[in-house]
């Protein structure tokens, strides 16, 4: 009798999905991240005005490779960005806008569409790989040392953001909060957003 021939297993289905993409200079969106961001690039004033007037306005946030750049092809954007929320539009006096934007997901850009009038994206919510241990336990308490020390000698740190950090439970959210919060460069934020294993975005903070 001939052997059973083993059935493949069962891949889950991507689940993809279009949004506009907003390209950011020397920024790096984190989730859960309130930020304000400038808005005065003709693309980037065209996908904010095709916003939906009412209910939630949804947009990904990436960071360019080099912010000097007026015009980002496509391949001078990140892969890895920030699914975010665009929660107010303020008009500026110079004709630009200002928008407060709130991250939500880690996401990761499949694909660029055209980019006129501006990019959108083919994009994949990714989540974080993460395995409870003591080790990772031993990780977060080192993290938050590290921070109650740099308040010390960081000026931009106070003993609010140490307090709102302790209360972080979720390790994950705990590097993200921590890296949003240091002054480093947009290449060093980028690496730790693209971070899916938890410890070891957790130990990338705890070196920055």
């Amino acid at each position: 009798m001939a052997e059973d021939t083993p059935k493949p297993k069962k891949r889950r289905d991507e689940v993809l999905e279009i949004y506009p993409v907003l390209p950011l200079r020397n920024t790096v969106l984190f989730p859960q991240q309130i930020i304000p961001i400038y808005v005065g690039r003709e693309q980037s004033l065209k996908l904010i005005a095709d916003l939906p007037k009412g209910g939630k306005k949804y947009i990904v946030v990436v960071a360019q490779k080099d912010g000097s750049v007026e015009n980002p092809k496509d391949s001078e954007l990140y892969e890895y960005g920030t699914l975010a929320m665009v929660m107010k539009v303020f008009d500026m006096p110079d004709k630009s806008r200002s928008a407060i934007v709130q991250g939500l997901d880690r996401v990761r850009v499949k694909q660029y569409l055209e980019p006129d009038p501006y990019y959108k994206g083919l994009v994949e919510k990714v989540r974080g790989m993460v395995t409870p241990s003591a080790e990772i336990e031993g990780i977060v308490v080192n993290l938050q040392e590290i921070f109650k020390k740099l308040i010390d000698i960081a000026p931009y740190l106070s003993e609010e953001q140490f307090h709102a950090l302790s209360n972080i439970q979720n390790p994950g959210k705990l590097a993200d909060k921590a890296i949003s919060l240091m002054n480093i460069s947009t290449n060093e934020k980028q690496d730790v957003l693209e971070e899916l294993d938890i410890k070891k975005r957790l130990e990338k903070c705890t070196v920055l």
